[in-house]
């Protein structure tokens, strides 16, 4: 089969959620409704280059990348609607209705205030208006009557035993922030999915399927062809795109995706280094997951509808792909550096709009594009045609040297008994020391080697063991847990989860703004007692909402926690002299006891 055949034959299903206005649409259109600019990569001013109607994808192409200080961006809307016009549009009749359950609901009262704290800082820097999305939609329906086409543009990539076919969709939009309440807008988006094949002649295998997901690498969401999570409709993988934002799921659902802003990573990271090390280094377990807990409250809350219940494109639905095959000299492609939509100054990243399929933002080329295998931890995973042939050599190298260190291990038991005898010998005469002090370093060594090479031993044995093993089990088509190699399970909410009570979802909503009137209220009002006052009423609010949601124990012994801890430093603080006294008493108390124990086992 040529590329754009096999490029057919695994084309995934995408399915949509019921609400969401934007679609994968061909990217000529999209372009030729657009402006073309020139900005500094500060924001600071632009200058158009072409108007509507005279860019294509042969003038993208053509485009060589400006000074470092520069960058080429595409401008998808001019102006945003507004009053009469944008009331019209969010009440037209034929507007598709999304309803949701409330996301603040499923996180606890101190994560909230966080959040609002961060809408309100994203109310002020957004740097995409509202009426966008409206001035978008109207444009995209011009685009839709215009080809009402539903493209993926296609590329092949051979290599290391893989065939890998990568699926690219454009969205004139992501509307993710103003439809469905998520992080950000920006025009343009360029989603991918990709799907791994054996390379083995003239009936390629499938193995792998992998989707984008906002910033999440591509190990944990690959999933292996015979993973039961994995919906298939005959070769065809079933992938689920979130509203708004067209991040690719597996299974359908709504995903609790933690939006982590860029002021914050550094001392994410450092949790999750100081978590890596209780956990992974010292082997130490984190019952209380304390690390997870401070962590998150640096990552705010949103969520991704990927519930696969509206549109749905693909092999056996109503609509099919109209496929697009990228080739070497598609220069648009090739060339382009440039942003494909808006760019903005972000100082919380996410609003500027993305570089093309091969690019990243700064000029850089993509690591899913320059090295598919690599992104999605392929390069260490040998295909099933390989893997024999590579365990048989392995295995023989394994049995080669298993049988060089046997002679070893045989030539230093002979050795050893000799160099023992020789330095006993040596031992007994006075005259001989320095010799007596050279043989003993030999034997020294002689014995630390033999130690090593019996353990060697031991190894080698264990592993020509599973090795063999794993053959054996290949041959029989066991291929082991599909998800042994995912380190962070990216699954959908629980049906509990979702199903949060109304009442639940009201609190959620008003807890916030009510903690922070009854502040205003204490102010004004009880000035005198303000501490105490507003320590209460922050423990009432705790406790409805740990009420509310089942947490009400968990409180209570966490409060007990922390009173005890801040009773601690108290009594340390104001008996600072007495306890260090104290302490030091105790101490030598009991190295005398431990000495006394010493001299009476002797």
């Amino acid at each position: 089969m040529n590329d754009l055949e096999l490029l057919r034959r695994f084309e995934p299903v995408l399915r949509f959620t019921h609400g969401e206005l934007f679609f994968p649409c061909p990217v000529d259109e999209y372009v030729e409704r657009c402006e073309l600019h020139l900005g500094r990569a500060d924001g600071d001013g632009s200058r158009m280059l072409a108007g509507k109607g005279t860019v294509t994808l042969e003038v993208l192409g053509e485009l060589r990348p400006p000074s470092q200080d520069h960058q080429h961006f595409l401008r998808f809307v001019d102006r945003p609607l507004e009053g009469r016009e944008l009331a019209r549009w969010l009440y037209r009749d034929e507007r598709p209705v999304f309803s949701a359950r409330g996301r603040l609901a499923r996180v606890g009262l101190a994560i909230r205030a966080l959040d609002s704290i961060f809408e309100l800082v994203s109310l002020l820097r957004g740097r995409v208006p509202g009426g966008t999305v409206a001035a978008a939609e109207r444009s995209y329906q011009q685009i839709r009557r215009a080809k009402p086409d539903y493209p993926y543009y296609g590329r092949v990539v051979r290599r290391s035993g893989y065939i890998v076919l990568q699926y690219f969709y454009f969205y004139p939009m992501n509307d993710w922030r103003t439809t469905f309440h998520g992080v950000n807008d920006h025009e343009a988006d360029w989603e991918q999915v990709f799907i791994f094949l054996e390379d083995a002649g003239e009936s390629p295998n499938p193995l792998w399927v992998a989707g984008s997901v906002h910033e999440f690498p591509g190990q944990d969401l690959r999933r292996r062809w015979d993973d039961p999570m994995l919906e298939l409709h005959g070769d065809h993988p079933v992938v689920f795109a979130a509203a708004g934002s067209h991040a690719n799921y597996l299974q359908a659902g709504e995903y609790l995706a933690r939006y982590e802003v860029g002021i914050f990573k550094p001392i994410s990271r450092f949790f999750d280094r100081v978590r890596r090390l209780w956990n992974e280094i010292l082997r130490q377990g984190d019952p209380t997951e304390i690390g997870d807990r401070i962590a998150g409250l640096l990552r705010f809350p949103y969520v991704d509808y990927a519930r696969g219940d509206g549109l749905a494109i693909g092999p056996g639905e109503s609509v099919g792909w109209d496929p697009v095959l990228v080739a070497a000299d598609d220069e648009w492609a090739e060339n382009f550096q440039g942003l494909w939509g808006l760019a903005t100054t972000d100082p919380f990243e996410g609003e500027s709009a993305p570089a093309g399929p091969k690019f990243n933002r700064d000029g850089s080329i993509r690591q899913t594009w320059a090295d598919p295998l690599g992104w999605t931890g392929l390069h260490k995973v040998a295909t099933p045609g390989e893997s024999k042939a590579l365990l048989e050599t392995r295995l023989g190298a394994t049995l080669n040297e298993l049988r060089s260190t046997e002679l070893e291990i045989d030539a230093l038991e002979q050795a050893l008994p000799q160099l023992g005898l020789e330095a006993e010998a040596l031992r007994r005469s006075e005259v001989y020391q320095p010799i007596l002090d050279d043989r003993s370093r030999t034997l020294a060594e002689s014995e630390a080697a033999l130690d090593a090479l019996i353990a060697r031993r031991s190894e080698l044995i264990q592993t020509g063991e599973a090795i063999q093993l794993h053959i054996e089990r290949t041959e029989e088509g066991d291929y082991g847990d599909p998800t042994a190699h995912i380190r962070q399970f990216h699954v959908p909410l629980s049906r509990e989860e979702i199903q949060e009570s109304r009442l639940v979802e009201t609190w959620a909503a008003v807890s916030v703004g009510g903690l922070l009137l009854g502040f205003v209220v204490i102010l004004l009002f009880f000035p005198q007692i303000w501490i105490e006052a507003a320590g209460g009423m922050v423990l009432a609010f705790l406790a409805i909402d740990a009420a509310l949601r089942r947490n009400l124990t968990e409180l209570l012994i966490a409060t007990s926690v922390i009173l005890a801890l801040v009773s601690l430093g108290v009594l340390l603080y104001e008996f600072l002299v007495a306890t260090i006294v104290i302490v030091v008493a105790l101490l030598s108390l009991l190295i005398i006891v431990d000495n006394f124990r010493e001299l009476r086992g002797r």
